[in-house]
């Protein structure tokens, strides 16, 4: 076995890097490290001192070492050290002695500081670095709040508009959004964070995304994503998809898009695109520039095709049972645009989602398709 070793002012910009414990063996015993630079470092120095300075780089044969070692225990104490500046010190010089890679005073006093170090900053990183799975526990109180405003608003025309015309609707209304505002900012900065470190994990170590983080990831999506369309759209932004959508939103999609088993499940109450009222803001833009009378023949065909596309994401949606009944509310973003659509489409108009739109019914909280009976009841 042979371990490529590089020279000391080679090591901070070495394209190997180790992670995890690295076991270095000598015939004198062996001894773990897990400080990448360190490690790099005790590599360098034992290559010069096996196979000499002058050859650059080598490779070290563990071979003889194992064969050696194949009859001693594993080195598990090393004799006391006379002087103990500090603990990191101590440590290190025991460990550096006790692989053989300090032959003079001087090589010692060099070595022993760049480790120590090296140590210090990764014991330093350690500490100060982002445990999702720690954080994780502490976001539910915010996830909960959100969910409680979820179910309060479905009576008073649906989630996404009580947040979006909050302050138009009274004091209430405008301190729960308040209040909603500062969950959803720590829940964002959480899962901002989360996605950077698990992504991080999974190229640099090949990590696997566990289960629970893409579905928690995927609830806290469809729960607060909607509030940041209903802020975008607000400020008169347009195009949220391709100019506004935060990469984290992202990411935690293709997570789900990673797992067949649970992207095909269906979830009682929630939109399950948690784009779906950019979809619907667009359209209602659309609208807008038909209703202006000043389109020209080719912009209104456009437009006109634009709309036809949403019309078929919308019943495909429909039709998979993936659009919450707040949508249907009246007074909602959504049932203004088909107010206004089918005024400019006229009475005549007739599609999938007109016949749908004409003979739904409520009954019991279910949305049933007159026309679709053979795929059940549209329930939620």
């Amino acid at each position: 076995m042979s371990l490529t070793a590089h020279s000391t002012h080679q090591t901070s910009t070495s394209t190997y890097m180790p992670f995890g414990t690295t076991l270095f063996c000598l015939e004198s015993g062996c001894v773990g490290f897990e400080e990448p630079e360190t490690i790099l470092q005790l590599m360098a120095q034992m290559s010069f001192k096996s196979l000499g300075a002058n050859q650059g780089l080598q490779a070290f044969d563990y071979g003889g070492v194992l064969k050696c070692l194949k009859s001693k225990a594993i080195l598990r104490k090393i004799g006391k050290q006379s002087e103990v500046i500090n603990p990191n010190r101590s440590r290190i010089t025991l460990l550096l002695k006790a692989i053989g890679v300090i032959e003079t005073q001087e090589q010692e006093k060099t070595l022993i500081a760049i480790v120590e170090k090296e140590l210090e900053i990764f014991l330093r990183r350690r500490k100060n670095a982002f445990d999702p799975n720690k954080n994780f526990s502490g976001r539910k109180a915010n996830m909960a709040y959100i969910e409680w405003y979820m179910k309060v608003s479905a009576n008073k025309g649906g989630y996404y508009d009580c947040y979006k015309n909050a302050r138009s609707r009274g004091r209430e209304e405008l301190q729960n959004k308040e209040k909603i505002v500062k969950d959803q900012r720590i829940l964002t900065q959480h899962w901002i964070k989360t996605v950077e470190d698990i992504e991080r994990k999974s190229q640099n170590e090949g990590a696997s995304i566990p289960n629970s983080f893409k579905y928690a990831g995927t609830t806290y999506r469809r729960m607060v994503e909607p509030l940041d369309i209903a802020e975008y759209y607000n400020l008169g932004k347009t195009n949220y998809l391709k100019e506004g959508r935060s990469e984290h939103y992202k990411v935690l999609e293709l997570w789900l898009k990673s797992d067949q088993i649970f992207e095909n499940k269906h979830h009682v109450g929630m939109t399950e695109d948690s784009c779906f009222w950019a979809h619907v803001e667009e359209a209602n833009i659309s609208c807008g520039v038909l209703k202006d009378g000043e389109t020209g023949p080719r912009d209104k065909e456009r437009t006109l095709e634009k709309l036809v596309e949403f019309e078929n994401y919308l019943m495909s949606s429909i039709e998979k049972y993936s659009v919450s009944t707040e949508v249907f509310s009246e007074g909602s973003t959504f049932m203004k645009w088909w107010q206004d659509y089918i005024t400019i489409r006229g009475n005549s108009y007739e599609s999938k989602l007109t016949s749908f739109m004409k003979n739904k019914k409520e009954s019991s909280g279910s949305m049933v398709l007159m026309e679709y009976k053979s795929c059940g009841t549209y329930t939620f």
